[in-house]
């Protein structure tokens, strides 16, 4: 028996749109980790077509996907003998979507931001940086010796430069993950006999994200420096210095950090907390498995939910045929796919542990119900067949069988009738058949099949 896959919890209703699903396909779609449990929805369908190139900002507030038709074919008409039969092709024809994640909304992209990506030699391998604004990210390229830098805004779809000819070609861009600056940097090493002797200047620049210049300078440290994370308050930069004290003798490790509001480079031995994205209490896996399609056998990637603390339910299935493309938003209510090069999307729902564990009881409830019912119907139909004998606790099993066609509707299930003949039963409503222990009590169908809960005492 199918139903809607539908469960009442806490004055939140949680519901499959795209299939049907049984109360125990439900409870299969659940993850519990720490102390909430997230609920799988169904996967749907939000672009189709050939999707190549999937970006998404750090906040995970809006995405990028670039794709293409199919392209269409159409035969040549004949005009020689070597040409008879050959079929034409006509390129694809690229397209740019933008996803507005937090209201699920999806659009052509503008002219700016389609033109951004695909006036690009190979549109799928285009590198971009997401700043701390929602959908504005940064990217680059060099020209005539000069590297350029665009600023991108998904919400209005403008593109415009920032910062022309400013910028030296072999300079790194360094966004801040939570302030709305970004630094360039030039590291230029001496090349001295003794390596004690090495020294690396920094030329570096601070630059709001429209390209106004706040901070530039130049630094001189002693050893090779690399600047390559941000401070927790994502003001400031911080990299690794390593020079040589003595011929011989190990490398000695430093510390340097760029403060982008003073302009000024220190150097330290202490060690510098770092920014990191909050840890989730979600992961997602790829797992492959053999699926049978006709007479073929082949291998398909399941994408799974998995929770990063050990619990009873550490995973639940989001879909099979996953090509890549694989995104969980940081705030954990979305999960995203390509299969097929199609752009697929399951909703995660969010409850604390208490209300699950009362929906998980409940729903067990459900099912336990649902089983009794069904294995009361069949005894019964057992009966009418046997001239209302029963079965006996010996043949039970392989006498209801034939009419449950479902060994997991027995699963759990405890057959108590001890007599044979039904019409030696006085009270058939008050005669227990059987039962299936739950939370909290027993679910118990009678002679006459008719099925309550019993509370434990």
């Amino acid at each position: 028996m199918r139903c809607l896959a539908a469960l009442f919890i806490a004055g939140t209703l949680f519901v499959s749109p795209q299939q049907e699903r049984s109360p125990q396909e439900v409870l299969d779609s659940f993850v519990v980790s720490g102390e909430n449990a997230y609920y799988v929805a169904a996967p749907r369908l939000l672009l189709s077509g050939n999707v190549v190139l999937a970006r998404f900002s750090d906040d995970g507030s809006y995405g990028v996907l670039v794709g293409y038709d199919t392209p269409r074919e159409s035969s040549i008409k004949e005009v020689a003998g070597d040409l008879a039969g050959v079929v034409a092709k006509t390129p694809p024809k690229y397209w740019v979507k933008v996803w507005d994640v937090r209201h699920d909304r999806l659009t052509l992209a503008s002219k700016p931001v389609s033109d951004f990506f695909l006036l690009r030699e190979d549109p799928e391998s285009t590198e971009i940086d997401w700043t701390s604004e929602p959908g504005v990210f940064l990217s680059s390229f060099v020209s005539d010796g000069t590297q350029h830098v665009l600023r991108c805004n998904l919400a209005t779809g403008l593109v415009g430069e920032i910062g022309s000819g400013l910028f030296a070609t072999n300079e790194p861009r360094l966004v801040s993950p939570l302030k709305p600056v970004f630094v360039t940097y030039s590291a230029t090493r001496n090349k001295p006999m003794d390596p004690r002797d090495l020294k690396t200047t920094l030329e570096f620049t601070v630059c709001r994200l429209d390209g106004t210049v706040t901070k530039s300078g130049k630094a001189t440290v002693r050893g090779e420096v690399f600047l390559t994370s941000w401070t927790p308050d994502g003001l400031s930069l911080v990299g690794k210095s390593r020079r040589v004290e003595a011929l011989g003798a190990p490398k000695i490790n430093g510390t340097v950090v760029l403060d982008t509001r003073s302009g000024q480079v220190t150097e330290t031995q202490e060690t510098i907390a770092v920014y990191s994205s909050p840890e989730p209490q979600l992961d997602l896996q790829l797992q492959a498995s053999q699926a049978k399609l006709g007479d073929t056998v082949r291998l398909v990637q399941n994408l799974w939910l998995v929770a990063r603390e050990q619990s009873d339910r550490p995973r639940a299935l989001i879909g099979a045929g996953v090509d890549w493309g694989v995104w969980l938003a940081p705030s954990m209510d979305k999960v995203a796919f390509c299969s097929n090069g199609q752009w697929f999307v399951s909703d995660i729902l969010k409850m604390d542990l208490k209300s699950f564990n009362a929906a998980v009881a409940a729903a067990e409830r459900s099912i336990a119900m649902m089983k009794v019912k069904q294995v009361g119907l069949a005894v019964n139909i057992y009966s009418t067949d046997y001239d209302d004998f029963l079965p006996t606790q010996a043949n039970f099993h392989d006498g209801v069988m034939p009419y449950l066609k479902n060994e997991s509707l027995l699963q759990g299930f405890v057959y108590t009738f001890t007599g044979s003949d039904a019409k030696s039963v006085e009270r058939p409503a008050e005669t227990e058949m059987g039962y299936i222990k739950v939370r909290g009590g027993r679910c118990v169908v009678y002679l006459d099949s008719h099925a309550r809960f019993v509370p434990d005492p």
